[in-house]
């Protein structure tokens, strides 16, 4: 009996200690971000480059482009049949925000965790960035709202329609401090913003 207890007491120590000296060792690897960053860092899941399926059909190798995508998890909550609200921050300086139990998504998807994604592509030559969402087919009652970032001056937002033309839309509101066109959105579509240098 003594031993049985000895040893069961040495085991919970060491599993402890183990635990303890993990701990510690994640909570001091040295990190570039600070504890802001970091935050923001985690509602960005991944950001890496993409091709869109437009760049991929025009193979114009002229446009100075970069893209980058980000994204958001939405877990979805049975017991009050509702997904939880989340944000996208583009190192761009875009963002994308929609609130908790604002998401429907498409019907495929519907009462499982929904990762949302948001990619720019920037194209430098042109003056403009192009915004495309997913996954296609989710709708959001109460609106999204969507933060563009401009540079320059004299922006301008337009919906991209079906067929790749482009039709100009007035944001909802103008932050000209921290250069953004705000706009409310119920569903995903495509949108470009252009400027002036």
């Amino acid at each position: 009996m003594k031993s049985i207890k000895s040893i069961t007491t040495t085991l919970i120590t060491g599993l402890l200690t183990t635990g303890l000296f993990l701990s510690f060792t994640a909570c001091n690897q040295q990190s570039p971000l600070t504890p802001e960053e970091s935050y923001e860092q985690s509602a960005t899941l991944f950001k890496k480059p993409l091709r869109t399926i437009d760049a991929v059909l025009a193979e114009d190798t002229t446009i100075s482009s970069v893209n980058e995508q980000g994204s958001t998890d939405l877990f979805y909550n049975e017991y009050q049949d509702a997904y939880a609200g989340g944000k996208i921050t583009l190192e761009q300086g875009s963002k994308f925000v929609v609130l908790y139990n604002s998401l429907t998504p498409p019907e495929a998807l519907s009462g499982g965790s929904v990762i949302l994604t948001m990619t720019c592509t920037t194209d430098q030559a042109n003056q403009q960035q192009l915004f495309e969402f997913g996954p296609h087919g989710s709708t959001f009652e109460p609106a999204a709202t969507v933060y563009f970032h401009y540079t320059g001056s004299n922006p301008k937002l337009y919906y991209i329609e079906e067929d790749g033309t482009y039709t100009e839309q007035q944001p909802d509101d103008v932050d000209t401090k921290n250069q953004w066109l705000i706009v409310t959105i119920n569903h995903f579509s495509r949108y470009a913003v252009s400027w002036a240098e």
